[in-house]
């Protein structure tokens, strides 16, 4: 191997250790305040992107998370949800929604509707403000609908 690849593997087994590390902290400090740790490791990402390191330390994510070494966490990432996406898949159990499918269709109901309706509230009340030029339905329903996803894995984790 050559010096400069084998510094680039360095600086990636860093990069993930530091990810890691910081997951498993936000995670286990979020369990203990009884929350989901999906939470945690989500507020972990924030903490060491730009919005909270890069703002008070921006050379400290200029080293950790070079532009070069973006390509190996996209390859990475694409590779983790596949395997997170199998993994809910085999531990996924059916014979669960039949003690609880009633609640969980009101539940999911109510997840999507409420932010769907005040998403379209706030859309509608942003959009002379923002987005004057665009079509407002459009405009309404895509912040609607933005506000009122959620993702497939954030899901998984959470169940």
């Amino acid at each position: 191997m050559n010096e400069h690849f084998q510094q680039f593997l360095l600086h990636v087994l860093i990069q993930l250790s530091v990810i890691i590390l910081a997951s498993r902290i936000g995670a286990w400090v979020f369990g203990k305040l009884g929350q989901p740790q999906v939470v945690g490791e989500i507020i972990a990402g924030l903490a060491l992107g730009p919005s909270v390191l890069g703002r008070f330390a921006p050379h400290a994510v200029g080293y950790l998370f070079p532009e070069d070494a973006n390509i190996v966490f996209r390859v990475l990432s694409e590779l983790g949800l596949v395997l997170l996406m199998f993994l809910i898949g085999l531990e996924f159990d059916f014979s669960h929604l039949r003690h609880v499918g009633k609640t969980a269709s009101g539940v999911a109901a109510a997840g999507i509707g409420l932010p769907f309706v005040l998403g379209s509230i706030l859309a509608a009340w942003l959009h002379p403000m923002v987005a004057a030029d665009t079509n407002r339905i459009g405009f309404v329903l895509i912040l609607a609908v933005a506000l009122s996803i959620t993702a497939i894995p954030i899901l998984g984790r959470i169940m």
